[in-house]
């Protein structure tokens, strides 16, 4: 009721307002332990299998350096130039160009 001389105010039901809340996102599906725990087990294989291949390649390179060493050592031993070669069996070739002819 409304009395004499005051104004009579509409109430209007409030609009519906877009939600700004950002939606709740679903919980995130996982592994089972026993499946994280695999999953580890082959990532630390990898990396094992990695750093013996690094290790591997380090090897070699120290064994060729060894081989040059003592190489350059027969070569000073036996007064042998660039223009001569040693095969593997211990045979000195005297005035062999590198293309494998004689000079």
């Amino acid at each position: 009721m409304v009395k004499k001389g005051q104004a009579q105010l509409e109430v209007v039901a409030p609009a519906a307002v877009a939600a700004s809340v950002a939606p709740v996102p679903a919980p995130q599906e996982t592994l089972s332990e026993a499946d994280r725990h695999v999953l580890e087990v082959a990532n630390l294989n990898m990396k094992v299998a990695r750093s013996n291949a690094e290790k591997a390649i380090a090897e070699n390179n120290s064994a060729d350096v060894s081989y040059r060493y003592v190489v350059l050592q027969l070569y000073m031993k036996y007064g042998l130039t660039s223009s001569d070669a040693l095969d593997e069996k211990g045979v000195i070739h005297r005035g062999v160009n590198v293309a494998g002819g004689q000079v």
